[in-house]
């Protein structure tokens, strides 16, 4: 039963801390999404990107990474993201990151341009900016990425401090 396997795989990767069963969890969830309701779904990946996002900062290990990279896109292109026909910021910032980590240069830039309009208007510009800076300091283009960052209101407190952070490693170098 599909259903029951796809829980199944996703416990014994919470319990185990097993990447092999995560990786059965991602495949399964990717055949047999057809089978559940648009909320369910929603969750099942929201768990999937949770699971990923925590090894990936624990092991540092790319391949989660990678794979939390890959169900956010599957999610995304299902539009199993938005609610209401908004973009979570959240899910943005963290889609641009994961690109950027991955080098994956001309997808962030293509998302970038492609899924700002989707965010809240309240959002739109602030997270825009942010998001190219980021996209220009991995590109080596500083000052580009320094008017981006000035850009970039710190009414958004994390925004702000990590637009900041990423400012003096400009410097920096």
């Amino acid at each position: 039963y599909p259903a029951i396997s796809l829980y199944y795989y996703y416990y014994k990767a919470l319990t185990e801390a097993n990447e092999a069963y995560f990786g059965l969890y991602a495949r399964q969830l990717l055949e047999v999404r057809q089978e559940f309701p648009p909320e369910e779904l929603k969750d099942l990946y929201k768990m999937g990107i949770n699971y990923a996002i925590r090894q990936a900062n624990l092991s540092d290990k790319s391949e989660y990474i990678r794979q939390a990279w890959l169900v956010y896109k599957q999610a995304l292109e299902q539009q199993l993201l938005f609610e209401n026909g908004i973009l979570s910021r959240f899910s943005y910032k963290n889609m641009v990151a994961l690109g950027l980590r991955l080098g994956e240069l001309d997808w962030v830039q293509d998302f970038i341009r492609t899924n700002t309009s989707f965010l809240a208007p309240k959002y739109q510009h602030i997270y825009e900016q942010y998001a190219l800076g980021k996209y220009c300091f991995s590109t080596q283009n500083y000052p580009q990425a320094l008017l981006h960052f000035q850009q970039v209101a710190y009414e958004e407190i994390f925004l702000g401090l990590d637009a900041r952070v990423v400012q003096l490693k400009i410097f920096y170098e």
